[in-house]
């Protein structure tokens, strides 16, 4: 079976696009080049398309007959471009004629972005030609060398839709600069960019559906109106009938986002450019208009001033000292008055807002009493860049104002994944707020739905801890352990459900001391023996092979939906019935609960996501192996041999085996050119490619089943050591021992004859 042209990869583009940012990487910081990049992607892209829909239209001009002089006429019609959806490139914009440029290249593209923005003034309007390559940084301006190096890199840069493995592929590399960009700005990374993980759980939150119109008053990147998008689509709804509108501040970033929507597909976006608090923009008949979602992290405890300040009368419950840095409700008020009379709303704040009093206290009292809080989400520190302050989701419904009696209180600040730089909210943890959100489901420590008289009684103070403490319980202590030794057996049974989620019993560890006391078994002489005896348990043997028959029976009911997605196209329902089915499968075992199964599953998914796009859209490719895949696949003999010598290689001495590491180079040289992707790639068929890959999806999922697993265990052991460190050592111990001690100082000092 043949196999269809090679199609690029996420990887391989997030990649060559990464190269394009290192080489401005050494003369300026992150922030002053990154419009460079985004704006020499999007120049290379609409070239790109442009170039496709010339072709076809000079195919369909000719078939109609026209003479060549019309045929080339036409050919710079603007309009009918327009009607394909596809930008027209005038000839200054056009790639074929700046890849060769070798002089006055900052020029060249200076040109080329202001020729490209006057031929669409309708979406393109300033969006381009603030980009200055010849602007200075420092005392100089970028040279025609660097510039040259910068245009090349990009020439290696197919990016017309036919060379990605999925359509939206650009659009998800894009996204990816957003996020590298943001990483490598630090705290300026927060003006744009708000972490995906974060984004995520507010559309979670907000679920909207096709036909709504969706709003974000601080737009940034655009990062949420996109996951808004995309939650549609990956619910098998119609994403193109969705209304996006956004508003930001800054220029920069502005054109950022209009240059992400253009890239996502989503040409109808309203993004407009100003200060949202002094003058909102997205007006309806001389008022605000209003949407079905509006979702937003604004920026923190932002100063504003009244002074010429537009529309008034959406803080309709009062205004906020100018003189303090208290925005923040500023903002809510204007989202609140940018919902229709059933949306709601979910926007991220600081805690200040939750409790401060004055003013801020008075607005929570006018939107508590009209029952628009529906509620509010306490968030771990450390998610957002520029500043480690934990923060809130605060939930606004319109559609249930008048009956509302009571806010769902979420303490979500306890769980999540440290990061070396930031904190990050994993699949599980998203996963458990939304689903506690949408059922009001009471956990205990974790959620409480509040009745307004109880909130008004604390003087409409919303801070979460006052509602729900999710502070760990004190560690016990039992005095008489402490001194005589034993281990209390109240204690012990404590841990119950976690031992016997392994089926463990209090006895594999602990034998009976007296009637309220165990002690360890003869069996455990030392802390370090727990973990291994642990882990060599019939217990822990016992689960992970009912687990890992759970798996393997589940995946073998399973795979084929995967399988058949270059069929069946529906890899929303895939995702939605496997999750689904996994769960019924894992979760009657008892080690992990239905959050960190669906944590398993989703981060799986997450990394497999874009392969899937790429089947459901072009079948079984060779772009989905690894180039050692497919040489181990087609050579497995020589390819066998090839990581033999590696190996050899690696336990060479350099001084002592030169002879030896001479003929092992020799011998891998001479297999690495019997080793030949291209033929590798001929000579593959799709069965093959689709065995391959549904092998490693199935060993990458049970790799992730097991790291949460080994958590778990992890978690076992750690208590168990726990209790040696609290009770091995008694008071009564170290005083036999201080006696010993003491015993040998006298007797050393009798010895040596200072006493008798």
């Amino acid at each position: 079976m043949s196999i269809k042209k090679q199609k690029m990869t996420l990887n391989q583009l997030e990649s060559l696009l990464l190269g394009a940012s290192d080489i401005l990487r050494g003369s300026m910081n992150s922030s002053d080049y990154k419009e460079y990049i985004f704006g020499m992607l999007f120049l290379k892209r609409v070239s790109d398309e442009f170039d496709t829909a010339r072709v076809l239209l000079e195919k369909e001009l000719k078939s109609e007959g026209f003479d060549s002089k019309i045929i080339e006429k036409e050919l710079e019609n603007p309009n009918l471009y327009q009607e394909k959806n596809v930008f027209y490139v005038p000839k200054d914009a056009r790639w074929s004629e700046i890849q060769h440029e070798k002089k006055n290249v900052g020029t060249t593209l200076n040109k080329a972005l202001a020729a490209l923005e006057d031929s669409n003034p309708d979406t393109l309007q300033d969006v381009l030609k603030h980009i200055n390559f010849t602007k200075k940084v420092g005392s100089k301006t970028l040279s025609d060398n660097l510039l040259v190096r910068l245009i090349q890199q990009f020439d290696k840069i197919p990016m017309k839709t036919e060379d990605f493995e999925h359509p939206d592929l650009l659009g998800s590399a894009y996204e990816y600069l957003i996020k590298y960009f943001a990483d490598d700005s630090g705290q300026k990374g927060g003006e744009f960019y708000t972490p995906a993980a974060v984004v995520r759980l507010l559309v979670e939150i907000l679920a909207p559906e096709e036909g709504m119109s969706v709003y974000d008053p601080t737009v940034g990147s655009g990062g949420m109106l996109i996951q808004s998008k995309q939650f549609i689509a990956e619910r098998g709804g119609n994403s193109k009938n969705i209304q996006l509108a956004g508003q930001e501040f800054n220029g920069t970033t502005w054109s950022i986002c209009k240059m992400n929507m253009i890239l996502h597909g989503v040409l109808s976006a309203d993004i407009r450019h100003g200060d949202t608090l002094e003058n909102p923009l997205h007006l309806s008949k001389g008022i605000l208009k209003q949407f079905n979602r509006v979702i937003a992290n604004p920026p923190f405890s932002q100063k504003y001033s009244r002074s010429g300040m537009q529309y008034e009368d959406r803080f309709q419950y009062g205004f906020t000292s100018e003189s303090s840095k208290a925005a923040d409700l500023m903002f809510v008020q204007h989202m609140v008055a940018s919902l229709k009379s059933d949306g709601k709303m979910a926007t991220v704040l600081p805690h200040g807002v939750l409790f401060r009093s004055g003013k801020e206290q008075e607005i929570r009292k006018g939107m508590i009493r009209d029952g628009l809080i529906e509620a509010v989400i306490g968030l771990p520190a450390g998610l957002f860049y520029g500043t480690g302050i934990p923060a809130c989701i605060l939930v606004i419904d319109k559609k249930d104002a008048k009956t509302r009696n009571g806010i769902l209180f979420i303490n979500a600040d306890r769980e999540y994944k440290e990061g070396k730089n930031q904190n990050i909210l994993r699949p599980e943890d998203i996963e458990k707020i939304a689903s506690v959100y949408h059922g009001k489901t009471e956990v205990e420590k974790y959620s409480k739905v509040i009745s307004v008289k109880d909130i008004e009684d604390e003087d409409y103070n919303l801070n979460i801890r006052r509602y729900v403490d999710n502070t760990p319980k004190s560690e016990p202590h039992d005095v008489k352990a402490h001194l005589f030794g034993g281990i209390p057996k109240a204690e012990i049974n404590n841990y119950d459900n976690l031992f016997t989620s392994y089926q463990f019993e209090a006895e594999d560890f602990f034998c009976e001391k007296d009637t309220n006391y165990f002690e360890f078994c003869d069996a455990i002489e030392s802390k370090e023996q727990i973990k291994e005896a642990i882990e060599s348990s019939d217990g822990v043997a016992e689960t992970n092979a009912q687990i890992d028959e759970a798996f393997n029976n589940w995946w073998n009911e399973n795979y084929m939906r995967i399988s058949e997605l270059n069929e069946t196209r529906d890899v929303f329902n895939v995702k939605t019935d496997l999750l689904k089915t996994f769960k019924e499968n894992i979760l009657p075992i008892g080690v992990l609960d239905t959050y960190k199964c669906s944590g398993v599953f989703v981060t799986f998914w997450n990394e497999v996501v874009d392969d899937l796009r790429s089947i459901s859209s072009i079948g079984w490719g060779v772009e989905l192996l690894s180039d050692d895949e497919l040489l181990e696949s087609q050579f497995p003999l020589e390819f066998g041999d090839k990581q033999k010598l590696e190996k050899e290689l690696s336990t060479l001495d350099s001084k002592k085996d030169k002879e030896q590491i001479k003929l092992t180079k020799a011998r891998l040289k001479e297999l690495e050119e019997t080793l030949d992707v291209e033929k590798a790639k001929e000579m593959i068929d799709e069965n093959e490619i689709k065995t391959i890959v549904l092998n490693r999806y199935r060993t990458l999922l049970s790799s992730i089943l097991h790291n949460y697993l080994d958590q778990k265990l992890r978690e076992i052991i750690k208590v168990i050591e726990n209790v040696w460190d609290k009770y091995t050592l008694t008071a009564d111990s170290l005083e036999k021992e201080r006696e010993e001690e003491d015993k040998k100082l006298k007797s050393f000092l009798k010895e040596m004859g200072y006493v008798e």
